[in-house]
C-alpha cells in the first residue's frame, strides 16, 4: 500500500495502522474502529455526518486512483499483473486461518511482505535477482538502499538498516508494514554468524518469511571465484577460490577446521550464540535451530531450487517459471553443473569423512528441514526427452522442460508425490495383475503386527504372523523353500517370489538382527518390496523391548513400560546393550559389525540408506495408516483409515523427552544412536507419506 493512499485513509478517519487479532482479538464483534482504545494514540478516529461520508468516499476512490497510477509508474507491465494490492487491509485471523495461511493470504492482497532469511551461499543472490523481476524490492541485493541517490530516496525515512540482523519481536509488524509500502520482497542480507532470529515475531500476519537450507558441505564448498569465508575468502591471505586440489589439500584442512566455516547454518540458526561446537556440538542446538525453522512461512531446498521457486509462486500467486529462475541464476553467475558427489569434489575420503563428522549437526538439521520444504527434492524424477513428435509438440502435455539438464520433468501421479523408476512401476503393475508379491522386510516393533492384520483382510498370507507355515501341517506352503530363511540369495528371488505368489499375496519377515538383505534382488520384476521405518527412540521404548531386557523374559533385567524412578539405572543398562544399539541400522546395513554406538562409521549408515533405495515403498510409522492408504492407491487395494487405526499402538506422551523423564539419557540415547537416527530422518524424505507435513 503506498503512502499516499495511506494519507488518504488518515483524512477520512480511518487508521493510520492495521490492527489485527495480535492486538483486539474481539474486532469482529465490535468493529474495527470501535476496537481501538483511546489511549491508541496511533488510531486516529474522526467522526463525520452524513454528507461528508459521501464526500469522504468520494475522495477515498480518487486517492485510490492515484495511488495506483503513481505505483503502475513504478512497476513494470510486466509485474503490473503479479504483485496485487489490497485497498483496506489486512485478512484477520478471524476467518479460520492458521497464520502461515494468513501470511500467505495478506501477501497477495498486498498488505504482507516477503522476507527472504539470506544465509551466505544459500541461494539468495538469485532469489534476490528473481524477485526484482517481480516487483519493488530495496536496490542494494534486495536488503537495503542502492548507492545511488535515487536508490536512497526508496527507503522508510528512519528506518534502521538491519543488514545481518534480527528485528525486535514488538516492531516487526511496523517494520514490515513501512517495507511493504514500497517493496514486496526484502532479504534479511547475509547471515555470517549467529542471527538471534529466535527474537523476531516471524507468526506476525503481514510477514511472509521465507528461507534457503543447503547441504553444508555443498555449502562449504561453494563461492567460486567469490571464496569461502573468514581469512579463506577471496583477498584474504588463506584465500580458496575453487574446489581442492593436490596443491591446496593443506590449506582445506585448515578450512575445515576453522570456526567461520563450523556448522555454519546451524550457527546462524540457533538459540545461542555460543552453542555450535564441531562434532560436541549439543542436541539441544540442534533442536533450537529447528523449532525456528518451523516459525518460518517457507523452507526451501537448494538442491532443486528453480522447482521450489516455482511452487512458492504458484502458493503465492505470482508468475514464476523455472526458466525465469535459471536466467537469474546465469546472470549471477552461479555454477550449474557439477561433478556427481560432494565426495568426488573433495578428492580425499578422509578429508570427506571428517567433515561428515564435524558438521553432524549441520547435516541433521539439512536432512530434517527437507522434510519441511515445499518441494521434496529428493523425490523429483528426470527422464530424458522423448523424440519430437510429427506434429511439432516437443513434450508431453503438462511436462516441463529444464532448459539446463535439457530433460523433461514428468508430473507424477497424484495425490502422492512418490517417484517410480520404470522397474518399481513395473513391480506395482504386476503385483495388481496377480504375478508379484508384496514382501514386507518387518523390524521387530516396527508395526509388522498391524500390516499383517491388515494384509489378512485383503487376501491370502501365511498362517503365522504372516511369516511362517503356523502349526497346521495342512496349510499351504511353497515347496523346497525353507520356512525360517532370513534373506532370499539374488538368483533365487524371482524363483521363491513366483512360488510364494502361488498361495499368497502378501509375506512378512521379522528381523532382529542383521539381515543380510543387501544379496537380495530387490529389483525382480515380480516383487514388490515394503519396509516400515520408525523413530530409533520410539523404538527403544517400545514393546518388551530387546534381549535380556525383554518383558516375557522375567528376569532381574525385564522392562515393561517407559522408565520410573525406580527403573532408571536398569534403562541405563539398557541403552548401553548390544541389542538397542542402532537396531534398526544395524538390520539393514551391509555389514554384520558394523554397528558401533556413537562410532559407527558413515559408510554403515550409507549402505543402509543404499538398500532403502532398493525397495518400492518406504513407509514413516508417525502416520502409518496415512502411509498404508496411499500404498493402497498404488496397488489398488481397499484400505482406509478406519480400516487401519484400530491396530494402531497405544498412544504416549508427546515427545520422547518426557517418557524418558531424564534429559542425560535423552541427549545419551542421541548421541549412541545418531546414525540410526539420521537414517530415519533421510528415510522421511522417501517415504510414500510425509508425515511431517500433514495436517494436525
Amino acid at each position: 500500500m503506498s503512502y499516499e493512499l495511506a494519507a488518504a485513509k488518515r483524512r477520512i478517519g480511518l487508521p493510520k495502522r492495521r490492527i489485527d487479532h495480535t492486538e483486539h482479538e474481539h474486532e469482529e464483534s465490535r468493529g474495527l474502529l470501535a476496537g481501538a482504545s483511546e489511549a491508541d494514540d496511533d488510531v486516529e478516529v474522526v467522526q463525520l455526518d452524513y454528507p461528508h461520508k459521501l464526500k469522504a468516499v468520494a475522495i477515498l476512490l480518487v486517492c485510490v486512483a492515484l495511488a495506483a497510477v503513481g505505483y503502475a509508474k513504478h512497476v513494470s507491465p510486466s509485474k503490473r499483473e503479479e504483485v496485487r494490492h489490497a485497498p483496506f487491509g489486512p485478512i484477520s485471523q478471524s476467518q479460520g486461518m492458521n497464520h502461515t495461511q494468513l501470511q500467505i493470504a495478506n501477501y497477495i492482497d498486498g498488505t504482507a511482505l516477503l522476507f527472504g532469511v539470506h544465509i551466505v551461499h544459500h541461494g539468495g543472490t538469485s532469489v534476490c535477482s528473481l524477485m526484482e523481476k517481480i516487483g519493488p524490492t530495496p536496490g542494494f541485493a534486495c536488503a537495503q538502499p542502492g548507492k545511488t541517490e535515487g536508490d536512497n530516496r526508496d527507503w522508510p525515512q528512519g528506518m534502521p538498516i538491519t543488514v545481518g540482523r534480527s528485528w525486535p519481536y514488538k516492531k516487526t509488524a511496523a517494520y514490515a508494514d513501512r517495507l511493504r509500502a514500497l517493496f514486496h520482497f526484502v532479504s534479511s542480507g547475509d547471515y555470517l554468524s549467529f542471527g538471534a532470529l529466535q527474537r523476531t515475531n516471524w507468526e506476525s500476519d503481514n510477514l511472509a518469511s521465507l528461507i534457503v537450507m543447503r547441504h553444508p558441505l555443498e555449502r562449504f564448498l561453494s563461492g567460486g571465484r567469490e571464496g569461502k569465508c573468514g581469512d579463506f575468502h577471496d583477498g584474504k591471505p588463506m584465500a580458496l577460490t575453487s574446489d581442492p586440489t593436490n596443491e591446496t589439500q593443506a590449506l582445506y584442512w585448515e578450512y575445515a577446521n576453522a570456526e567461520c566455516a563450523d556448522n555454519f547454518a546451524l550457527r546462524v540458526l540457533a538459540n545461542n550464540s555460543h552453542c555450535v561446537n564441531g562434532a560436541e556440538t549439543t542436541m539441544a542446538c540442534l533442536e533450537s535451530a529447528k523449532t525456528l525453522l518451523k516459525r518460518f512461512t517457507f523452507v526451501l531446498d537448494q538442491a532443486c531450487l528453480g522447482e521450489s521457486m516455482v511452487e512458492l509462486g504458484r502458493r503465492l500467486q505470482l508468475n514464476i517459471t523455472k526458466r525465469d529462475f535459471v536466467e537469474a541464476s546465469r546472470n549471477r553467475n552461479h555454477k550449474l553443473d557439477r561433478p556427481a558427489s560432494i565426495r568426488e569434489r573433495l578428492g580425499n575420503d578422509t578429508l570427506y569423512e571428517y567433515l561428515q563428522e564435524r558438521f553432524r549437526r549441520d547435516i541433521s538439521l539439512y536432512e530434517w528441514s527437507k522434510t519441511q520444504s515445499i518441494v521434496l527434492c529428493d523425490k523429483m524424477v528426470e527422464s530424458t526427452p522423448p523424440p519430437t513428435p510429427t506434429n511439432g509438440n516437443a513434450t508431453k502435455k503438462g511436462a516441463e522442460v529444464d532448459p539446463v539438464k535439457e530433460t523433461v520433468l514428468i508430473p507424477q501421479p497424484q495425490p502422492s508425490p512418490l517417484p517410480l523408476s520404470a522397474n518399481k512401476q513395473l513391480q506395482i503393475a504386476n503385483y495388481i495383475n496377480g504375478t508379484a508379491l508384496i514382501l514386507s522386510v518387518h523390524i521387530t516393533h516396527h508395526a509388522g503386527t498391524s500390516i499383517c492384520s491388515m494384509m489378512k483382510k485383503l487376501g491370502p498370507v501365511p498362517g503365522f504372523a504372516c511369516m511362517g507355515k503356523g502349526k497346521d501341517d495342512d496349510a499351504p506352503w511353497p515347496e523346497g523353500i525353507p520356512a525360517h530363511l532370513k534373506s532370499w540369495p539374488y538368483n533365487d528371488t524371482a524363483t521363491y517370489a513366483e512360488k510364494f505368489r502361488a498361495f499368497f499375496h502378501y509375506k512378512g519377515q521379522e528381523y532382529r538382527s542383521w539381515g543380510n538383505l543387501h544379496r537380495t534382488n530387490w529389483e525382480a520384476k515380480n516383487l514388490v518390496s515394503m519396509i516400515v521405518m520408525r523413530d530409533p527412540l520410539e523404538r527403544f521404548l517400545a514393546g518388551g523391548k530387546c534381549g535380556g531386557f525383554h518383558g516375557n523374559k522375567h528376569t532381574p533385567l525385564s522392562l515393561e513400560g517407559d522408565p520410573t524412578n525406580e527403573t532408571q539405572a536398569l534403562y541405563w543398562e539398557y541403552a548401553n546393550s548390544g541389542c538397542a544399539d542402532n537396531y534398526a541400522l544395524r538390520v539393514l546395513a551391509n555389514e554384520s559389525h558394523c554397528v558401533n554406538g556413537a562410532n559407527t562409521t558413515l559408510a554403515c549408515l550409507e549402505s543402509a540408506k543404499d538398500l532403502l533405495m532398493r525397495f518400492t515403498f518406504i513407509l514413516d510409522q508417525s502416520c502409518l495408516s496415512d502411509s498404508m492408504v496411499e500404498m493402497g492407491k498404488y496397488l489398488h487395494l481397499n484400505i482406509t483409515e478406519q480400516d487401519f487405526e484400530s491396530r494402531l499402538h497405544h498412544k504416549h506422551p508427546p515427545t520422547v523427552r518426557e517418557r524418558l523423564g531424564n534429559d542425560t539419557l535423552y541427549e545419551y540415547l542421541q548421541e549412541r544412536f545418531r546414525r540410526d537416527i539420521a537414517l530415519y530422518e533421510w528415510s522421511k524424505t522417501q517415504s510414500v507419506v510425509q508425515c511431517d507435513k500433514l495436517s494436525p
